[in-house]
């Protein structure tokens, strides 16, 4: 009895998928397999150089070896610090955590990401995967470089490439300067206030005083008509 041999099996993303056969040629949805084969990062410089160059195509602003408190965290956006390691494994993973979430805490970013390599060997690989999966629940983003098509410097549907209209950024402004002077703007409020009361006022005490000094000389003259003329001689 002839007993054909099982399929081999990839990692891609974070799920098990058969290898296609030998003779049937890859759709273009499994453009993260020829992205794999092209990607092989020889030190995590060239890996760092690789994903500033990605998020400046995305129009972002990173930095690089930004230093806080005697360390230095490996990429900073203005949302997320980014650590990097070479290679993803098990515990390159978390070692990139225990750094990642003192960068984070120092640098009071919302988000921390961990990028690199996925591991070549399938078990590494499975762990990493697996790692990646647990801490996504705890809000800590895990990137496989050569997987997650965040990290692809074109999108695959792409169709015009050299084609990307960005919105011009607006110059960033800072106001730390009104907690210092929070006091005098206060005061200058309050008195802004009280003339602006005082102006849509006066016209009503103006009429107000108008109409009183009107009673006043009305009954004047209505005393004096009724004066008698002995009254007035005493007078």
């Amino acid at each position: 009895m002839h007993r054909s041999n099982p399929p081999n099996f990839v990692i891609s993303g974070y799920y098990v998928q058969p290898c296609p056969p030998a003779n049937v040629s890859p759709p273009r949805s499994m453009s993260t397999q020829k992205m794999r084969t092209q990607m092989n990062f020889n030190s995590e410089k060239e890996l760092q150089d690789y994903c500033l160059q990605v998020l400046r195509s995305k129009g972002m602003q990173p930095k690089e070896e930004v230093w806080c408190n005697g360390l230095r965290a490996d990429i900073v956006i203005d949302r997320a610090v980014i650590e990097l390691k070479k290679t993803l494994t098990r515990d390159n993973i978390f070692q990139a955590v225990g750094q990642g979430e003192r960068y984070q805490k120092r640098l009071r970013k919302e988000e921390l990401w961990i990028v690199g390599q996925l591991p070549k060997d399938s078990e590494s690989a499975r762990s990493a995967l697996h790692t990646a999966r647990e801490l996504a629940k705890e809000g800590i983003r895990v990137s496989f470089v050569d997987r997650d098509v965040y990290w692809q410097e074109r999108e695959p549907n792409d169709i015009y490439p050299g084609f990307r209209p960005q919105l011009p950024q607006l110059p960033r402004l800072s106001f730390s300067w009104l907690e210092q002077y929070r006091v005098a703007i206060a005061v200058c409020f309050i008195i802004l206030a009280l003339l602006v009361w005082d102006t849509k006022d006066r016209p009503a005490k103006e009429e107000i005083l108008s109409s009183g000094s009107q009673r006043c000389s009305l009954a004047a003259t209505l005393q004096g008509r009724c004066e008698t003329p002995s009254q007035r001689d005493v007078i």
